[in-house]
């Protein structure tokens, strides 16, 4: 008995705290009027707004893979400019000897003319030629069926040579 009377307290009270019929129906009109359309309308702005952050995150990549390669040029470009700031200094360095020779070989022309200084080139380039042939025939072949012949005559240059060096001195014995 205690038990069911209990309930029936409790149940007295529940019947308290709930609104009455008319309440009810008339917050049922007010979600589906008033709070239900602002909560679609909330949550198509927010899908909005979500559309628009990944559309704005897809373009900010972009641009980000952009910066990078640009950054990527800039740093290309800048060890380019150091190499030819390199090579300008070579260069500039190389000008300045040459200018100094070109200054020389003018004083030459004023001082000894255009002719003695045309026949002073073409003799050294004619004693060039003579050093390079001189060195050439000096070296040894590398294939082994050359160097027989080359061995031979460089043999009969060299008996040559005394025989000419024995008659010179030989007008000097006496």
């Amino acid at each position: 008995m205690d038990n069911v009377s209990k309930e029936i307290k409790e149940y007295g009270m529940i019947k308290t705290f709930l609104p009455e019929a008319t309440t009810l129906e008339r917050a049922v009109t007010y979600r589906d009027k008033k709070i239900k359309p602002l909560f679609i309308e909330m949550k198509n702005k927010i899908g909005a707004m979500a559309a628009q952050v990944k559309e704005l995150t897809r373009e900010r990549d972009s641009w980000k893979s952009k910066f990078q390669k640009k950054r990527q040029e800039h740093e290309n470009t800048k060890k380019e400019l150091a190499e030819v700031q390199k090579d300008y200094q070579k260069l500039s360095g190389e000008k300045e000897i040459l200018q100094g020779l070109a200054d020389r070989y003018n004083r030459l022309l004023r001082i000894l003319g255009k002719d003695m200084v045309e026949r002073l080139v073409q003799d050294d380039i004619r004693m060039q030629e003579e050093l390079e042939a001189k060195k050439h025939k000096e070296q040894m072949p590398k294939k082994i069926s050359d160097r027989i012949p080359w061995a031979k005559e460089r043999s009969e240059e060299h008996n040559a040579q005394i025989k000419k060096n024995k008659a010179k001195y030989r007008g000097m014995e006496l």
